[in-house]
């Protein structure tokens, strides 16, 4: 979750081969092998399934400017009671932070590797200095390290421009600094305006990213150096809204709190 304006390195040259092979020309339909599933079912207050969910608690993101201190509270992740996750961003004096957010993980619990199909009805909230986030990191981040680990941002939506979403790999050249590729696609609307379907068809060829079922970003392996391919292992998915960094600025007078990210299920399919 860094910024794209030293991230765009646009894959080129095999794009157009790895769409028409491996991807496909159009979006196929959703293969019959669900591999994970939470529809987020549960009564009004309950947490998230913690079978399938674990939470980073702490200043996670601190490094790279964010402000909120992550929690495993319910006012920071609950169920709605309407089949819907909410993760609230709130603006209030919590262990030395402004703001409390909260965000989820499958580390230890799911983890999923191509070919494979990730996807989650998300609505975002709008509002400056929020960034609303639905990613996968290595599961050897913690014996690896970042970005060695490999990260997929399936996307990003800051709050300042909720109609833009934004799409990216990193992980790491042989001098271990960040290797970004990513792109940014603009909605004709807010998209904190309703729910929409974020996805990515994951294969060892490359990387197919949705919006709405509409592929908006691939990124290709073999336009990628090889040292950098961080995307034939495991990965675990992670959820979360984080209040200001280095890419967002800080939240204003006209952000909204509580902020709420909303998301309606998340899902994945083994593709063949």
């Amino acid at each position: 979750m860094t910024s794209p304006r030293r991230l765009k390195q646009l894959a080129t040259g095999a794009v157009a081969a790895l769409c028409a092979l491996a991807l496909g020309s159009s979006p196929p339909s959703p293969p019959p092998l669900v591999v994970f599933s939470d529809n987020f079912d549960g009564a009004a207050g309950s947490p998230p399934n913690r079978a399938l969910w674990g939470y980073d608690v702490g200043r996670w993101g601190e490094s790279a400017g964010e402000l909120q201190y992550y929690t495993d509270r319910a006012d920071n992740a609950r169920l709605d009671g309407n089949g819907n996750l909410e993760i609230v961003a709130r603006r209030e004096q919590y262990s030395g932070a402004g703001y409390t957010s909260a965000r989820l993980q499958t580390r230890g619990k799911e983890s999923f590797e191509p070919p494979v199909r990730i996807a989650s009805r998300i609505q975002v909230p709008a509002g400056t200095g929020l960034l609303a986030v639905f990613w996968t990191l290595g599961t050897d981040l913690f014996t690896k390290g970042w970005p060695q680990s490999g990260e997929i941002d399936i996307a990003e939506v800051k709050g300042d421009t909720p109609s833009a979403a934004h799409f990216h790999t990193h992980s790491a050249l042989r001098s271990g600094r960040d290797h970004g590729v990513g792109d940014v696609w603009t909605a004709p609307a807010s998209l904190a305006d309703g729910f929409h379907t974020y996805r990515i068809d994951w294969y060892e060829a490359g990387i197919a990213f949705y919006l709405d079922g509409v592929r908006r970003f691939t990124v290709a392996r073999a336009d990628m150096p090889s040292a950098a391919w961080a995307f034939s292992k495991p990965h675990y998915l992670t959820l979360n809204t984080a209040v200001g960094n280095e890419w967002t600025g800080p939240p204003d007078g006209t952000t909204p709190w509580p902020a709420v990210m909303r998301v309606d299920w998340v899902k994945a399919w083994a593709l063949k």
